[in-house]
């Protein structure tokens, strides 16, 4: 079996695997409205997504600028409820 890599915004997508953005604000911890394709407009497709804390974005609720990010795997159906 071949291993395989999910470590940029590209590869993420190309295997329906989502990527869910949270304010990092411990009293906070909103959602944010920014989806995988979003963000791949905005840094790219070979944004690495390893340890990765984007700039440029701001909680909407609270104004952190402090994000989160976590892969969201496919649902068994393929979707990923995006």
């Amino acid at each position: 079996m071949s291993e395989i890599v999910l470590d940029t915004l590209g590869r993420l997508a190309a295997r329906n695997h989502g990527l869910v953005f949270y304010c990092d604000d411990a009293d906070c911890r909103r959602r944010l409205d920014l989806t995988i394709e979003r963000a791949i407009e905005i840094y790219g497709p070979d944004q690495n997504i390893i340890r990765w804390r984007p700039a440029g974005i701001r909680c909407a609720a609270c104004g952190c600028r402090e994000v989160e990010c976590r892969v969201q795997a496919p649902n068994p159906d393929g979707s990923t409820g995006r």
